[in-house]
């Protein structure tokens, strides 16, 4: 078996898998944890339908931006975003984006609230709308030093409780100890953002077929099941230490990337500064529970028209009406019989059930899905439980006094996690998004984990010597 090659990738999510396409004349290996690639973002079946877990990979088609560059390279099919964003209430309605004034008047909260939540929610849209035109970094850095709360300011009782809901449920923050810049970039249309389903774009069959499109065209697949416990800059090498088939292994390279979330980057990487793991401190990930739900429709059924609904007192976040995606192509006829739905609890709101076995999960966010449509009793077919520990990272207080040591190299050891695509590629001191992201986390995951493999490799190319296909190494075995 060869114990030698030219670049290593550590993690098969998006972020690693982008490095590795980009270095893909060369010779990259790359290890995966997991039983399968794509991180976040997995095709899986269930009921016997592919189906999509994680993810979706929503993304804006300005072909400026380096997702949609890709996804046009990759030759990958895509379709328009559809459907209608609600949120469903405490009382059991189901309200769409409006307006303040008008979106006010279906909230059910007393006149005495109306002034705050009109200017509170219109100042969520101005915001917003800032954040999603360049230049940003100025913006960003007074949003990652105060507090949701402090941001908000002085509010009416109701208005304030209204916003922690939604940051609590929807965005899987604290209001009183996460940043107004996690608060703003996660904030559905109920809080004020622009409406942002219009205009998206999502490759046909989900975010994963982005990931094994890539894999396809590497130089060897992706050795999954291979865990590795550390890396470590030796002399003008890199070591990477990993457990596979129940045997310790050892792999040399040139260069390694290292794509995983950032708890377990300052886990397996060696020699770390004491500065690096204070930035790494700055970026929190959020756990995320995920049920994945077949029904049998029948025929016309309510959640038809319905693209996400967010809850403020379920089990779950948020629902996503997935059919868009995961059967277009299939050419049998069925997509109109069947729907899938993805039911996602998201931080604070994955708390309480985290503790559960999966039959309790999945029958709690079955009935509170019933709850909101009794349409759906007798129609579930399957459905499937999936938890991530790390979920989507967020910029925590401070992050932008830190950020520079966020990516700094560890000798030939470079990082391409999600959690370091919040750094600006045109300036690595700043922060946040640019021109090419918005404000919206709807599609900035998608966006970080491109732009953060694309700069792993970008900073590793110029370091390799191309050498002919018959002196690589040969595949790795077992």
């Amino acid at each position: 078996m060869s114990d030698s090659c030219e670049v290593v990738v550590v993690g098969a999510g998006l972020s690693g898998l982008t490095a590795a396409y980009l270095l893909r004349d060369r010779d990259v290996v790359v290890l995966e944890a997991d039983s399968q690639i794509g991180g976040r973002s997995q095709r899986t079946e269930l009921g016997g339908w592919p189906v999509t877990s994680g993810g979706g990979g929503w993304y804006d088609p300005n072909p400026a931006s380096p997702e949609s560059r890709l996804i046009s390279e990759l030759g990958i099919k895509t379709a328009p975003v559809s459907g209608t964003a609600m949120l469903h209430t405490a009382d059991g309605r189901n309200v769409t984006p409006a307006p303040a004034e008008e979106l006010f008047g279906r909230l059910g909260m007393p006149d005495a609230a109306r002034p705050d939540f009109v200017q509170t929610f219109n100042r969520v849209r101005e915001t917003c709308d800032a954040l999603a035109r360049p230049p940003v970094d100025g913006v960003i850095r007074k949003l990652l030093n105060v507090t949701g709360t402090e941001w908000i300011g002085p509010v009416h009782d109701d208005v304030l409780a209204y916003y922690r809901r939604l940051a609590t449920t929807e965005i899987g923050i604290s209001l009183e100890s996460d940043s107004a810049f996690s608060l703003l970039t996660g904030m559905p249309a109920f809080g004020g953002a622009s409406e942002v389903w219009g205009g998206y774009l999502m490759p046909e069959g989900g975010a994963p077929v982005i990931g094994l499109a890539m894999a396809e065209q590497l130089p060897r697949p992706p050795v999954t099941g291979a865990l590795v416990t550390a890396v470590e800059q030796k002399g003008q090498r890199v070591t990477v230490t990993y457990r596979h088939n129940g045997q310790d292994k050892t792999l040399g390279a040139d260069h390694v990337v290292v794509a995983t979330p950032h708890p377990v980057t300052s886990e397996i990487v060696r020699g770390l500064s004491a500065a690096q793991l204070t930035a790494m401190a700055t970026v929190r990930t959020q756990p995320i529970v995920e049920v994945l739900l077949l029904l049998a429709d029948g025929g016309p059924v309510p959640w038809d028209e319905v693209s996400a609904l967010w809850t403020v007192d379920k089990s779950f976040s948020v629902f996503v009406r997935s059919n868009a995606h995961q059967f277009n192509g299939t050419g049998d006829g069925q997509a109109d019989k069947h729907s899938v739905i993805k039911l996602i609890a998201v931080g604070p709101s994955s708390a309480p059930v985290a503790d559960r076995t999966d039959e309790c999960i999945g029958e709690l966010f079955i009935n509170d899905f019933i709850d909101i449509y009794p349409e759906a009793r007798g129609k579930v077919r399957a459905h499937s439980v999936k938890r991530w520990l790390y979920g989507v990272p967020l910029p925590a207080m401070g992050y932008d006094r830190h950020v520079a040591e966020m990516v700094k190299p560890v000798g030939n050891i470079h990082f391409a996690g999600d959690w370091c695509g919040f750094v600006n590629d045109s300036n690595p001191g700043g922060v946040g998004v640019d021109g090419e992201w918005g404000a919206y986390s709807v599609t900035a995951a998608l966006h970080a984990v491109v732009r953060a493999g694309r700069r792993a490799a970008a900073e590793i190319r110029p370091y390799l010597v191309k050498v002919p296909v018959d002196q690589r190494t040969s595949e790795l075995d077992g």
